[in-house]
């Protein structure tokens, strides 16, 4: 190598013509593209910069890009040789070349030498020179900033969107997006002299390169199209409709990328309600037929593919109830051609699956029947999952799709006047066939299950995982209808009951073992017999001791010892064959993933329906506060194994027996913790006896009170309590010796997994929620109350909303000589079924240190757990506030520590929700007339309380009465009741809170406020209207609204 580059170093220097010049550059650029390293040469070929030759010219520029950036201390050396051929007076192209040329081979040390002549070539004559400049100074930017913006370059590069020459103009908007990308978001305003970091181009501007783009090429139009909807100003609505039909011939332009563009500009004009709801449907129609054209012309495969990936984001961008009705229109278009590649099959098949309507579900299912006769496999799953999804998204579908379902397994044409048909589905087939039909019982239960038989029959073997978890589900879900169903188990997994055997069970996938176990507890329950009790036995005794899966051997425990606790089964019963809630079958993007998916069309993020960010996080609090903004998404797949989630892993309500009256238990559903719910449940296993013969016919509907009876073992403590449960006062009931199990245990056992209680000043951003400002009306310091006057943690409590919940803040002292880690606070059940999400205090410090008496936000939410609340008070009128409705007992706990407990009372207000069904998401009222019939006639026996407070104008700032009403309008609105109307004299609201004493509902209350004008001072007679059979709340809500003005 090294006799080469000298062979090329003499040749360059003994060369008497450019000729030979250019042959022996040729030879190295050559060399230089397989690999060699040819750098030596830097100096030899730096010495023909001074050739007039342009083609020479063009070769030595290559040679220097490529080599620049390995010999950086040589980069120093073109400087001057590149401002001469910038400044040449005889030829643009190589006054462009070198312009260009300079991004390429700019460091940071030389950068403040090419800003002089960059301020020239981006006012030079030549359109080509001026283009060239424009993307050099973003090249240059990003190496060294500062002799850029010293230079005032940026200033001049925005003013080149003025420029007459359309390449021009894109190019200048393409670089200053460059800059945009590569500064931090608080420095574009400032840098670049825009209106914010999102609006770059202000209307004007945008204005320019609209009246550019109509002449401009595909590529230039990409750019400037992409200026736009990423950080164009939006037009005012006069200027809004000609802005429009400029983009309208760009929609159907000839390149695919340039018609996407323009889809996200017209996308971004429609969201920015500057347009009549008539035009954003043309807007959209044209938008869909444009997109439509790509599939049904003859343009490339991966065309077609990037564009039905595209088709979902489109039609869920616009405005209507019906996103996809445009799409509807042209479903025929989706049907899949012979020649079509795979990929883009599957995904047609999607979009059928996705745009499938009532009125087309018909003509859809007849064309993916065809489909299923298909050679490709994964074609023929695509097309039977697409099937079973219709049937589930389109009930007037269903019953077709089950029948289609039936002729493709039995291979029989039901059509009178067609021919029989021989064709069956292979097994591969026939086995996705009975996930999907899996799926379809879930959705209808109790509907098809006629066809159990023919599936049984129809498949002999099973290498789906997937379809054999899904045909025992179905056995043992069905298992009181389908005669001899232990003997199909046991046939199905090769027990031999006398060697107790169970074939594969221990090596079948996770999805089996747990298909097997839970379908072996309900077989048992629905029938209890030696042969099903010897089943259960073997198949739990096996699964809680040789399976290696942790989640098999918790559920064969959690079945052992549920049915250990009521030999008659009936506990258990209500457990298993509780009322499973249908799957809900979506498009698979959640709204803000849509929202900010449908501005990037024909994107990698767009294309991939995942977010990409270009920058790596820089901790932990940026990753949370990016998985809060995109949260609640969930990755797009709508044709798919719906069944590749183990049949019963569906979540169910898990009970809890909780004291509820003399003599009796009543089951709450409460959501639990899954370390909570198999608490009591984990240990060996025995074998049950077989309970005596009970007549049972097993129903699907959720367990009533009574289960339990004095003597039966208690779900909670797992021990026999011989006396019957006594009613306990809500005061005392926290302050027994004994914590109770539910909440406190939770205190002393703190789960390092368990979310973190944060300082309000994160939780709220810059928001303080004590400021009068804040968009709720934060409580006062509540009343607290502690078991042990001498504990050493001290707290304060209020209580305010954030993200529409209730959340908690609480200020914690330590009067302790040690800090405390790992505290968790735990609520007992209440009134309101406030429960905390996150339990885990950040670390207390020990007294004397710094940071004592921080305030925390607890985030809460309203769970479902009812409360010991006497529910015959609920009826009673209680004007003293004496039933301590909104008492709240709650428990801060340390590891291996007794738990410190404190009672307080919950502001109402702030368990009061924001949304009403009388009101939009922006709580601005629907219909008043319909809002106040309503309330009467869901409850037309309702009870009336009335209170009245006096408010002096200095407390409310105002001078007059019109004012002081706008006041008092304001602050009822930030205590979260829904405004309905406002008079003369009086001021009409709802509100909207849950109850759960002896059972969950949703309470409704009409408020209505009237005024009278006192001497400086405004007079607010409270009016309280609710359910008769609440009438107990009534109090407490005119208390709120009297403590909302003191």
């Amino acid at each position: 190598m090294n006799e080469e580059i000298k062979e090329w170093r003499d040749g360059l220097a003994n060369a008497r013509s450019t000729t030979m010049q250019k042959e022996i550059i040729t030879s190295v650029i050559k060399a230089m593209s397989s690999g060699r390293d040819v750098s030596p040469l830097f100096p030899d070929v730096l010495k023909l910069m001074q050739t007039k030759d342009l083609k020479l010219k063009k070769l030595i520029y290559v040679f220097l890009t490529s080599n620049a950036m390995v010999k950086k201390e040589q980069a120093l050396l073109c400087v001057n040789a590149l401002e001469m051929d910038a400044n040449d007076t005889e030829s643009p192209v190589i006054r462009a070349t070198a312009v260009r040329t300079m991004g390429s081979v700019a460091t940071k040390d030389t950068c403040e030498y090419y800003v002089g002549a960059l301020a020239k070539a981006i006012k030079d004559t030549d359109p080509f020179v001026r283009k060239c400049a424009a993307t050099c100074i973003a090249k240059l930017f990003k190496v060294n900033r500062e002799p850029v913006i010293d230079s005032n370059l940026v200033v001049v590069l925005k003013n080149l969107l003025s420029d007459g020459n359309q390449a021009v103009v894109a190019s200048a908007a393409g670089a200053i997006i460059s800059i945009v990308n590569s500064l931090p978001q608080n420095e574009v305003v400032q840098i670049l002299n825009c209106e914010s970091d999102s609006v770059v181009f202000n209307q004007q501007e945008v204005s320019q390169l609209l009246t550019v783009l109509s002449q401009a090429t595909e590529w230039a139009a990409l750019s400037i199209l992409q200026a736009i909807s990423k950080y164009g100003a939006i037009p005012v609505v006069e200027e809004a409709p000609i802005s429009v039909q400029r983009l309208q011939p760009f929609l159907r332009h000839q390149n695919p990328t340039v018609s996407l563009n323009a889809i996200n500009v017209m996308i971004r004009y429609c969201k920015a309600n500057i347009l009549p709801e008539d035009d954003i449907v043309k807007i959209q129609q044209d938008c869909v037929s444009a997109v439509i054209s790509l599939i049904s012309q003859n343009t490339a495969p991966a065309i077609q593919w990037i564009t039905l990936r595209s088709l979902r984001l489109i039609a869920k961008a616009f405005i209507g109830n019906n996103p996809f009705e445009q799409i509807q229109k042209h479903f025929r278009l989706l049907f899949v051609r012979f020649n079509d590649e795979l990929y883009v099959k599957l995904e047609k098949i999607e979009a059928l699956a996705l745009f499938c309507s009532k009125e087309t579900a018909n003509d859809v299912v007849k064309e993916l029947k065809d489909y299923c006769e298909d050679v490709a496999p994964e074609f023929v799953r695509a097309s039977i999952a697409a099937i079973g999804l219709i049937a589930c998204r389109i009930p007037e579908a269903a019953d077709q799709c089950v029948k289609t379902y039936m002729d493709m397994l039995n291979g029989e044409e039901a059509t009178e006047g067609q021919a029989k048909s021989n064709f069956r589905l292979p097994s591969y087939a026939a086995q996705e066939l009975m996930v999907s039909i899996q799926n379809i019982f879930r959705t209808y239960p109790d509907r098809y299950e006629g066809v159990i038989g023919s599936l049984c029959e129809a498949i002999q073997s099973y290498d789906n995982p997937n379809a054999k978890a899904s045909l025992i589900w179905i056995l043992g879900e069905y298992s009181t209808r389908i005669e001899g169903v232990e003997e199909i188990i046991i046939d199905l997994l090769n027990i031999d009951m006398e060697s107790q055997t169970i074939g594969s069970f221990l090596e079948d996938p996770v999805v089996i073992q747990q298909a097997v176990v839970t379908a072996a507890a309900k077989i048992y329950l629905a029938n209890p017999n030696e042969t099903t009790q010897m089943l259960f036995n073997m198949i739990i005794s096996k699964a809680s001791t040789q399976c290696l899966s942790p989640d098999v051997r918790m559920r064969a425990n959690y079945f052992m010892r549920l049915i250990q606790m009521d030999t008659s089964l009936q506990l258990a019963r209500s457990v298993v064959f509780v009322q499973k809630p249908a799957p809900v079958y979506g498009d698979g993007l959640s709204l803000k993933l849509s929202e900010q998916l449908s501005s990037q069309l024909g994107s990698v993020p767009a294309t991939l329906r995942e977010i990409v960010f270009q920058k790596k996080q820089s901790d932990e609090q940026d990753t949370d506060e990016l998985v809060k903004q995109f949260g609640g998404f969930e990755y797009e797949q709508i044709v798919t194994e719906i069944a590749a989630v183990e049949p019963q892993q569906v979540a169910q309500p898990q009970v809890q027996f909780v004291p509820a009256g003399q003599g009796q238990q009543q089951v709450v559903q409460q959501e639990v913790d899954k370390e909570d719910i198999f608490a009591d449940f984990l240990g060996p296993t025995k074998p049950i006896q077989a309970p005596a013969p009970v007549n049972f016919q097993p129903t699907f509907e959720a367990a009533g009170p009574a289960l339990t009876k004095p003597g039966q073992m208690n779900v909670i403590h797992n021990q026999i309590s011989n006396q019957p449960p006594k009613q306990a006062d809500i005061f005392d009931d926290m302050f027994d010796d004994q914590p109770k199990h539910t909440n406190t245990s939770t205190a002393t056992n703190p789960s390092s997994n368990a979310p973190q209680i944060s300082q309000v000043s994160n939780s709220y951003n810059q928001t303080n929620p004590f400021d009068p400002n804040f968009v709720f009306a934060t409580s006062a310091e509540c009343p607290i109350r502690m078991k042990d006057p001498n504990q050493s943690i001290k707290v304060k409590v209020s209580f305010t909303r954030l993200n529409n919940q209730p959340t908690m803040l609480i200020l914690v002292k330590n009067d302790a000589q040690f800090p405390f880690q790992n505290a968790q606070i735990a609520f007992a059940p209440n009134v309101f079924g406030l429960t905390p999400v996150n339990k885990i205090l950040p670390m207390i410090p020990a007294m004397g240190m710094m940071n004592q008496g921080q305030w925390y936000s607890v985030q809460c939410r309203i769970s479902q757990e009812l409360c010991g609340f006497p529910a015959q008070k609920l009826g009673q009128m209680d004007p003293q506030l004496q039933a301590t409705l909104n008492l709240l007992n709650f428990t801060i706990g340390m590891p291996n520590q007794q738990p410190m407990q404190y009672q307080t009372k919950i502001p109402v207000n702030s368990v009061w929700s924001e949304a009403s069904q009388y009101h939009s998401q922006d709580r601005q009222l629907i219909d008043a007339y319909q809002a106040i019939n309503m309330f009467k006639q869901m409850w037309p026996n309702y009870v009336e309380f009335q209170s009245q407070v006096q408010v002096q104008f200095a407390k409310l700032g105002v001078n007059n009465m019109k004012e002081a009403i706008t006041q008092v309008t304001q602050q009822l609105f930030k205590n979260n009741l829904n405004h309905i109307e406002t008079r003369d004299s009086y001021s009409t609201y709802i509100i909207s809170q849950q109850i759960n004493v002896s059972q969950c509902r949703n309470m409704n209350g009409l408020v209505q406020v009237n005024y009278t004008a006192l001497q400086g001072a405004i007079g607010l007679t409270i009016q309280v209207r609710v359910p008769g059979d609440l009438a107990v709340t009534a109090s407490y809500i005119a208390s709120a609204i009297q403590n909302a003005f003191q």
